[in-house]
């Protein structure tokens, strides 16, 4: 079913298809969404919170920037770059936040990335 949608795998890339098949789900499901996490999310929300001072202008232009280096680093496909844009929007957002409510936004980030690629890891 994912197929119909994105006719393209991302595990497919070049990548992740010379891996060997017993560390394919630590990278899928445990390294990439740490990695992905700590800079789509922490180190580009947190600097641009970091260099623009106003809350509103630093709300948008950091979600905006976050969701569209997160999709563009996911491009295999259009498809998967505008569902990217949308997960990587709604990431942002929910890390945005987590870390103006003064709490860990790292992790339950992490956790719904991670669910996310287990998800579409199994389906796969």
């Amino acid at each position: 079913m994912l197929s119909l949608l994105f006719p393209e795998s991302s595990l497919d890339n070049h990548t992740v298809s010379i891996m060997p098949q017993f560390i394919k789900p630590y990278i899928v499901i445990f390294y990439g969404p740490l990695l992905e996490t700590l800079i789509f999310q922490a180190l580009i929300i947190s600097g641009i919170c970091f260099f623009v001072v106003r809350p509103r202008k630093n709300f948008y232009f950091s979600v905006i920037a976050s969701s569209l280096v997160f999709a563009l680093v996911h491009l295999y496909s259009i498809y998967y770059f505008i569902f990217g844009l949308l997960i990587g929007f709604v990431l942002a957002v929910a890390y945005y936040f987590a870390r103006y409510r003064k709490e860990n936004a790292i992790i339950p980030i992490f956790l719904i990335h991670s669910i996310w690629n287990f998800i579409v890891f199994i389906a796969e």
